[in-house]
């Protein structure tokens, strides 16, 4: 059995991470296993459910505090261990230096996957950005990607069109996400919530997921049908905005009609009790939520700056970042229900169910790894 080394922040709940996670789920465990490098020693989302699978699980410094002890912890575990496979996934290039690392400890196959097509970071990050490149695309022997935007972020132009970057999508474990009207029912009623008309969103609170214009869509959907409820899945990534987003709310009324859910393991249920989903992001590589959405044959409308891969089908409708008013009157469309299909049969056709993702990976460890 070959043991693959995963190299990541932390395995929280977001979208990159489930992705792992759901690679991990579905791989022959008689031929390989994952193993996971993070840099934080607080327990992670997924941490529980990798033991349990058999992976292991290691700690090196963030590079923001110590970058040559970072360094050493990653060439550390990959020496001693024999690691001959490492998968990085970032959304900045200076995960090169990761890499680096890697090759510099024996491991012959370096996999490096971008998870975004930007970053929250600023200008200087953007800069830092755009100085490692180059070497990412020098120390990695494979760039993998969720779609065109992300693999240009983090690879370039020139390289994406060259066809130097493999695009995987982020599959699913479809069945867990094929509608099920009992399951909406009851999830519902649990939730107090049978009679209201949900609007839902599931992604980190950061700036990026621009929340601040989500509240704006559900303030104008709230004036035209008080039953609205607008449900937030997900995790706090950047506190500041959490209270801002509080405070907010409270600005505009809506205390009693907002509602936080947090990190669940429940988001297939949470989408099926939806009536519609919002999802205003700045950019995104390849959004898993609005991929999840669709799994359940829930209605999306997110922002047009968002790919246009993730709409793969006729559930997803685009638009601009300048009116709210027209978001809201879109959103209130689906406010007298609609038939949710069973997309299983289109997400397979699609591409979208983690057996071809596993498929390709492990061609692609069998052929390299001889």
């Amino acid at each position: 059995m070959e043991r693959v080394l995963n190299i990541i922040s932390k395995m929280n709940a977001d979208g990159a991470e489930t992705f792992l996670i759901r690679l991990m789920r579905s791989i022959n465990k008689d031929r390989f296993m994952f193993d996971f490098l993070v840099f934080s020693q607080e327990k992670g989302f997924y941490d529980d459910e990798i033991l349990s699978l058999g992976g292991k699980i290691y700690y090196a410094e963030m590079k923001s505090k110590n970058p040559l002890k970072s360094f050493y912890d990653i060439y550390r575990v990959i020496r001693k261990n024999e690691y001959r496979a490492v998968l990085r996934v970032s959304e900045h290039s200076l995960a090169a230096v990761d890499l680096l690392a890697a090759a510099i400890a024996g491991a012959p196959l370096r996999m490096i996957r971008s998870s975004n097509s930007g970053t929250d970071g600023g200008s200087s990050s953007k800069m830092i950005h755009l100085l490692f490149r180059p070497l990412l695309n020098l120390v990695a022997t494979q760039r993998l990607a969720p779609s065109n935007s992300a693999a240009v972020w983090m690879f370039g132009k020139k390289n994406t069109e060259k066809a130097a970057v493999k695009l995987i999508n982020n599959g699913l474990d479809i069945d867990r996400f094929v509608f099920d009207i009992e399951k909406r029912q009851r999830l519902r009623a649990e939730m107090g919530l049978s009679d209201n008309f949900i609007v839902g969103h599931v992604g980190r609170i950061a700036a990026q997921k621009n929340h601040e214009f989500l509240l704006d869509v559900f303030h104008s959907i709230k004036k035209k049908y008080d039953a609205a409820v607008l449900l937030i899945v997900g995790r706090v990534a950047q506190p500041e905005i959490e209270i801002s987003l509080q405070n907010r709310i409270e600005s505009l009324g809506l205390t009693d009609s907002v509602v936080f859910a947090g990190v669940r393991s429940d988001v297939p249920e949470l989408l099926m009790a939806m009536d519609v989903f919002v999802f205003p992001s700045l950019y995104e590589g390849m959004p898993n939520a609005v991929i999840e959405a669709q799994a359940t044959g829930l209605h999306c409308i997110i922002s047009d700056t968002i790919t246009r891969e993730v709409g793969f089908t006729d559930l997803v409708e685009y638009l601009p970042l300048n009116d709210p008013h027209n978001w809201a009157e879109q959103a209130l469309q689906y406010q007298s229900g609609y038939v949710h299909r069973n997309m299983r049969q289109e997400f397979i056709e699609n591409g979208y169910d983690i057996q071809s993702a596993i498929a390709w990976l492990e061609d692609y460890l069998s052929s390299r790894l001889q």
